[in-house]
């Protein structure tokens, strides 16, 4: 028995015959706070990664067990699933086996002195400090003495408690996960031996980010609905949400297309509606699948959101976005510049008199005709532009899918082909496949237009009364090469430099492109692959 031993043997036995604490501060440690604090900091937290760096239990310096136990609350601020009354997931195992959580969370945290392999005589033990989550057992902790050591282990997703989702427009209450640690467990009734320190606490649980699903031109929420009410997304285990963005743009569910704004001012909403959501979920990353101009807006949300407060993208998948633009809209902007427009130009002309005059009747009724100011960016010359100012994301995976609506490769659209994009409207003085094959075959054959503007001075009879009437020649530039199109964009536009791989054109036309299930599947296919979750 070495001088220490000897005096720790008085201490113990005074302690025990007069049954009080009066021997703890001459035990084998003298309580006191670690000088400097741990040397292992936690990492920045995130929406997989919770950290708790002050409160109740953390930093109190040496503690022994009548000072205990380190009692530490860790809130978990994030929706990973639905949650019954006490905070457990519901469908655990089916959200590991659908491979969008992971079966456990993992747990760090730096402990100072604990004397877990101390060489011990006079009865005493090693110390054995035991962690409990949730008041359940997970393990004892290991050290050495008078040294910070980051313990790291894994706690089954069972045994944490989880936060509800809140309504929309509602910020998402954590749900408190109590760690507990108990203190030189093996010497009660020997002696206080050993005590320790927490400084901070990790818990890590990987998941899947949510998918965003992000609406055209003269569209709305419910232009998902398809995908929302399918198997293959409602079955999946991620979540998900539509978003609504336009002039006045809903917040609910209610029925009716929108006008469309400008890239610059959907860029704005949609920022406005990720974090709406990242408050609701308390989610920070997303998947965004985008259709048409929504993968415009999109891009130049992403382009000027870069900061690590902004809502991230992770991938960005753009179904038939005009990223080089489109000759429809071309031809409308120049056809509503003012006064009579024509063009030489048989299809062309036929699209100014037909295609667009029942795009425009039936706008509130079909997803096929875009309005100012949006249809402005959506110009073959203001699309070129800005792909040499914002080039495709180099930070976000991006996947690009065209359509071709000539299935059968015949130069005409039918029925089939132009379905869920110009319905049948018997009313209406218009062929519908004269229509369909007139928006098809203007982008197959016309690679941009060009304008010239006169103004003639007409007398108008009886009065004689002289008017100045303004018109407009709309002259078309023919395709070098005939161009594959889906009715509104062709694939060479749906492409852009920068994407990890390009799907199609696949046998689909713009509006059935977004319902098709086979290219949800691919999607949710490749999110997987890209972002595994162990």
């Amino acid at each position: 028995m070495n001088h220490l031993n000897r005096w720790l043997w008085l201490a113990c036995a005074l302690g025990t015959l007069f049954g009080g604490n009066a021997w703890a501060q001459t035990d084998a440690e003298v309580p006191f706070r670690p000088r400097g604090g741990s040397p292992i900091q936690p990492r920045e937290p995130s929406d997989t990664l919770f950290v708790v760096r002050t409160g109740p239990g953390l930093d109190t310096g040496c503690t022994f067990r009548s000072g205990g136990p380190l009692v530490i609350n860790l809130p978990i601020n994030r929706y990973y699933g639905p949650v019954d009354s006490q905070g457990r997931l519901q469908n655990a195992a089916e959200l590991v086996r659908k491979g969008v959580i992971a079966a456990k969370a993992k747990v760090r945290l730096p402990a100072f002195d604990v004397d877990s392999s101390a060489s011990t005589s006079n009865g005493q033990s090693p110390e054995v400090d035991k962690l409990y989550v949730n008041g359940e057992f997970i393990r004892n902790l290991t050290g050495q003495d008078g040294t910070w050591i980051l313990q790291e282990f894994e706690v089954p997703i069972e045994k944490l408690k989880f936060p509800d989702a809140a309504q929309p427009g509602s910020t998402l209450v954590p749900r408190m996960n109590e760690i507990r640690l108990d203190i030189d467990t093996a010497n009660v009734g020997v002696c206080e031996c050993w005590c320790t320190a927490i400084a901070w606490i990790e818990l890590e649980l990987k998941a899947a980010a949510p998918i965003v699903l992000v609406h055209g031109i003269n569209a709305n929420r419910s232009t998902w609905n398809d995908w929302v009410n399918s198997p293959e997304l409602r079955d999946s285990g991620f979540p998900y949400i539509t978003v609504e963005l336009g002039r006045n743009a809903r917040v609910d569910d209610s029925p009716g297309f929108l006008p469309f704004t400008t890239s610059k001012g959907n860029s704005t909403l949609l920022k406005e509606r990720l974090q709406g959501i990242s408050a609701q979920l308390g989610t920070q990353s997303y998947h965004l699948i985008c259709h048409s101009k929504g993968g415009l807006d999109t891009r130049r949300f992403i382009h000027l959101n870069s900061r690590p407060t902004d809502p991230k993208v992770l991938s960005l998948y753009t179904l038939s976005t005009p990223h080089w633009g489109s000759v429809h809209a071309d031809i409308i902007v120049a056809a509503d510049s003012g006064g009579y427009a024509s063009s030489r130009d048989s299809q062309i002309n036929d699209f100014i008199r037909n295609s667009s005059g029942f795009m425009n009747f039936v706008g509130e009724l079909v997803n096929a005709v875009p309005e100012r100011p949006g249809v402005d960016d959506l110009q073959t010359s203001v699309c070129a532009a800005r792909n040499r100012t914002t080039p495709a994301p180099a930070r976000v995976k991006l996947y690009t899918y065209s359509a071709d609506a000539d299935t059968n490769n015949d130069g005409s659209i039918n029925d089939s082909e132009r379905a869920q994009l110009i319905p049948d409207i018997p009313i209406l003085p218009f062929d519908e496949n004269a229509v369909a094959t007139n928006m098809y075959r203007v982008l197959r054959d016309t690679s941009s237009v060009s304008t010239t503007t006169t103004t003639t001075l007409v007398i108008i009879p009886p009065s004689a009364i002289p008017v100045l009437v303004r018109s407009t020649q709309i002259t078309g530039n023919v395709n070098a090469a005939p161009k594959l199109n889906d009715l509104s964009v062709t694939t060479d536009s749906a492409r852009l430099p920068g994407q990890i791989s390009h799907t199609g054109p696949l046998d689909l036309n713009h509006g059935s492109i977004k319902n098709s299930r086979t290219v949800l599947s691919g999607i949710l296919s490749r999110i997987r692959a890209d972002f595994p979750i162990r």
